[in-house]
């Protein structure tokens, strides 16, 4: 008797609003397909990522987020590339991050908003911001979050074999890596 596959179907992403996720871990399972999803995606698309003003436009900012790095993927010269995690967007999501321009070092380069307005001024025209389109990254964004592979045994005490303490459950988490960002009008 033959081996029985289950059909999986290709989709380009999963697309998630970031103000409305309650667990982020149930979001990254299905996109890492870890209760062995029938969808496989190629990207995840962050809606609403952050919300900011520049040129005095309001501005919705949406993530592409991808599993692993591109050949093409922009490579920072020193020190460490910005990241952030589904819980400092939520909280970046209540404010609106009022900007002078599409000048990034007006923020530091270990912000969020670094490589967002670095990409954002490379793809735009004196004044004016590139909008509804997909727009590669021109300096590196991680985002961390976890899945429920990390969240096994992460702090249990143990005595001779036997568990005495349960831990945190709170484990490592997993880079994935912001590759376009799209920006929309509010």
């Amino acid at each position: 008797m033959g081996k029985v596959f289950k059909a999986m179907q290709r989709k380009q992403y999963l697309e998630v609003d970031v103000r409305t996720v309650d667990s982020s871990v149930e979001i990254m399972d299905e996109f890492d397909r870890v209760n062995d999803g029938h969808y496989f995606y190629e990207s995840l698309l962050l809606k609403n990522a952050l919300f900011t003003r520049i040129f005095d436009q309001k501005y919705s900012i949406s993530f592409y987020i991808a599993k692993s790095r591109t050949e093409d993927y922009p490579v920072l010269e020193q020190g460490t590339p910005a990241s952030t995690t589904f819980s400092e967007l939520r909280q970046l999501t209540k404010v609106l991050q009022e900007m002078s321009g599409t000048d990034p070092t007006q923020v530091p380069p270990k912000s969020v908003y670094y490589p967002v307005l670095r990409t954002i001024r490379y793809h735009s025209r004196q004044g004016t911001v590139e909008i509804n389109r997909k727009l590669p990254m021109k300096a590196p964004l991680i985002f961390r979050a976890q899945n429920s592979y990390n969240l096994t045994g992460y702090g249990d005490e143990w005595f001779w074999g036997y568990r005495i303490k349960e831990g945190t459950r709170y484990g490592e988490t997993n880079n994935y890596y912001v590759t376009h960002i799209e920006v929309r009008p509010r």
